[in-house]
C-alpha cells in the first residue's frame, strides 16, 4: 500500500495532465485550475477512506481493480507494497514537473 502523499501526488499529476492536454474537460462550475488539480489529488486518495470508516463495501472497492478509477490507486498500492518514502518522493517529483510544465504553458 503506497503512502497517502504518493496517491495525492499521482492525482495532482493527473490533474495537470488534463489541464495540459484538454482544459475543456473541466466542468464549468470549477473556476480555478489549481482547485481542480487539488480535487484530483483528493480523488486519488478516496479509496483510502477505509482507514477512517469501517465498511465491507469500501474495503472490497479498495482491494478491487475498480480502485484504479481513482488515478490508478490499486496499481500504486501493488507497485509499492512497503510504503517506501522514495516511491512517494518520486511521485511528488513527477507532480512538481507536471506543475512546472503547466505554469510554463500558462505564462506563454
Amino acid at each position: 500500500m503506497s503512502q497517502g502523499i504518493g496517491h495525492f501526488a499521482a492525482g495532482v499529476s493527473g490533474g495537470f495532465l488534463i489541464l495540459l492536454t484538454n482544459p475543456r474537460m473541466i466542468p464549468n462550475f470549477i473556476k480555478n485550475d489549481i482547485f481542480f488539480v487539488g480535487l484530483m489529488g483528493f480523488w486519488a486518495m478516496l479509496p483510502d477512506v477505509i482507514q477512517f470508516v469501517d465498511s465491507d463495501i469500501l474495503v472490497s472497492l479498495h482491494n478491487s481493480v475498480w480502485a484504479n478509477v481513482f488515478w490508478f490507486h490499486r496499481f500504486l498500492d501493488l507497485t509499492d507494497p512497503g510504503d517506501t518514502t522514495l516511491f512517494s518522493v518520486g511521485l511528488l517529483a513527477i507532480a512538481l514537473f507536471m506543475g512546472y510544465l503547466y505554469f510554463r504553458k500558462v505564462q506563454k
